[in-house]
């Protein structure tokens, strides 16, 4: 007959042990990644505080190079403004310098254009467009005023020449006279 012996060992103890010294390391490496973690956002945190810091102070660089920028911008807009205040009052005089030539030269044509026994009362120039006179006069006979409508329109610094109205006028001598209204364009 065979006799099997059983031994009988308590495994007990050691598997509480075992099973403490197993909760001990997970603790223990629950502890090392938590401390990891924390550093980790630790880190992060303090990574970002500072680039937050940088690009607040990279801010305020620029608000204060956006704010000279501006003071310049004000400047040059001043200048600018001057400028073209300076440019309008010198094309301003050049027009009134070429209006005062225009005008001599208007004076200096309607001499040698003018037929005899024709008396020019006044001559306007429109203010709107400069370039359209007006010439008010008298005359003895209508045939001189037909000779400077001709003389006008022949001429190549005038066109448009246009009688506007005659009037007959009475003198205290008894002569009857032509009030005449004439407008014609300059042709600059």
């Amino acid at each position: 007959m065979i006799y099997k012996t059983i031994y009988n060992f308590n495994f007990l103890p050691y598997r509480e042990e075992n099973k403490k010294h197993k909760t001990l390391e997970f603790y223990k490496t629950m502890f090392i990644f938590a401390s990891l973690g924390t550093l980790l956002m630790i880190l992060w945190w303090v990574t970002m505080e500072q680039k937050a810091e940088t690009q607040n102070q990279r801010n305020q660089y620029l608000e204060q190079e956006i704010k000279k920028l501006d003071i310049q911008m004000e400047k040059v807009n001043r200048i600018q403004k001057e400028i073209d205040d300076l440019t309008q009052r010198e094309k301003l005089i050049d027009s009134l310098q070429d209006n005062r030539i225009a005008f001599i030269q208007l004076i200096n044509d309607l001499e040698s254009i003018m037929p005899n026994g024709l008396k020019i009362n006044s001559i306007l120039q429109n203010n709107e467009d400069d370039t359209i006179v007006t010439i008010i006069g008298e005359t003895t006979s209508n045939l001189k005023i037909s000779e400077l409508l001709t003389n006008l329109q022949n001429n190549s610094n005038y066109s448009k020449a246009q009688l506007e109205e005659i009037k007959g006028l009475v003198q205290k001598d008894g002569r009857t006279n032509s009030e005449f209204t004439i407008h014609f364009t300059a042709i600059k």
